[in-house]
């Protein structure tokens, strides 16, 4: 659990910082000093324009002086005027308030590049699932296995925008409900089940399988939404944080572990899916990627499964109902 802890060890940079306090706490501290930060470059920011302006004014006068002079010796005439030392000190003095001003400037850049705050994904449901009552997916007296049953007694069903989570021991079938969901062929299954179509379950599983990784992100989104423009496609993915042209096409094979959940979310909220499961997505995730599943699974209407350990994702995502899978059994909790 991410706040069970009291002491966090933060490395970054070849650099380790320690922080006494939980996550949470470690989280919120930074973003004040993020906020704070952001407030004295606008300070800082609007100090420097009235340090330009006054420059400028300065320079201004000085031409202006330099002129009148040159014609009062023309004309013989020697009132007093400001003298080019004077003007010149005024300069000075304003252009050392403006080099102070810089240096400060990128003193608080630099802070601001080390805090390396989460950037937000905020995605837009192309295809946004309204709420509903209909019932998504039913099994009825079901069964699951291969030779012979693994889990049998299975009774489940998923209305409209519920959000189960399905929990239990490493080989106790969880996958293998999963695959019978999707109507993976080589499992046997009895019963009555009513699931959703293919093209309607979005499936994301620590393994990324719903990636073609010999493919580049933008081919992919042109195959699943082949009536979007480019423009569309470039649009959708810069929600995802692909925002260069190296990153949308390149071959996701060379893409890290956080860029290819991103991948996923991208290609779900493309389509977005009357029925989303989630396999053990938590497993190999950051904590910022985290927090991008999070943000996806906030916007999303539909139906979820989720099969995961992590309490707080479950927490997080609004996790209501729970099902778990014991001695051959599947029972709600």
């Amino acid at each position: 659990m991410r706040n069970s802890v009291n002491v966090l060890w933060c490395i970054d940079d070849e650099k380790v910082q320690i922080f006494r306090g939980s996550y949470d706490s470690y989280i919120l501290e930074r973003t004040k000093k993020h906020f704070a930060i952001k407030r004295e470059l606008a300070f800082i920011h609007q100090k420097a324009k009235e340090c330009y302006y006054l420059l400028m004014k300065e320079q201004v006068r000085a031409k202006k002086s330099k002129k009148q002079g040159e014609k009062h010796k023309k004309q013989r005439r020697w009132p007093t005027i400001v003298s080019d030392a004077k003007i010149g000190r005024a300069i000075e003095t304003t252009g050392k308030k403006k080099k102070q001003i810089n240096i400060r400037k990128q003193e608080l850049v630099d802070t601001l590049s080390e805090l390396k705050m989460s950037k937000i994904i905020k995605p837009k449901f192309s295809l946004l699932v309204k709420k509903r009552n209909k019932t998504t997916l039913f099994i009825v007296d079901g069964s699951i296995g291969y030779q012979k049953p693994i889990i049998n007694n299975i009774n489940f069903i998923i209305d409209g925008n519920e959000k189960v989570a399905i929990v239990g021991n490493n080989g106790s079938g969880k996958p293998t409900l999963v695959k019978s969901i999707l109507n993976t062929p080589n499992i046997t299954k009895s019963g009555e089940w009513y699931t959703p179509v293919i093209d309607d379950i979005g499936y994301l599983d620590q393994h990324y399988d719903n990636l073609d990784l010999n493919s580049t992100l933008f081919e992919e989104l042109n195959n699943l939404v082949p009536s979007w423009s480019q423009f569309k496609i470039r649009q959708h993915l810069n929600d995802f944080l692909f925002h260069k042209n190296e990153e949308v096409n390149a071959v996701m094979e060379t893409f890290s572990g956080g860029e290819k959940v991103r991948a996923c979310l991208a290609k779900i909220v493309a389509k977005a899916p009357k029925l989303l499961i989630l396999d053990e997505i938590t497993n190999n995730l950051d904590s910022e990627t985290k927090d991008h599943v999070v943000e996806v699974l906030k916007g999303y209407l539909g139906s979820t499964i989720v099969i995961s350990h992590d309490e707080d994702f479950l927490k997080q995502i609004g996790i209501n109902t729970f099902y778990s899978i014991k001695d051959g059994c599947l029972n709600q909790r």
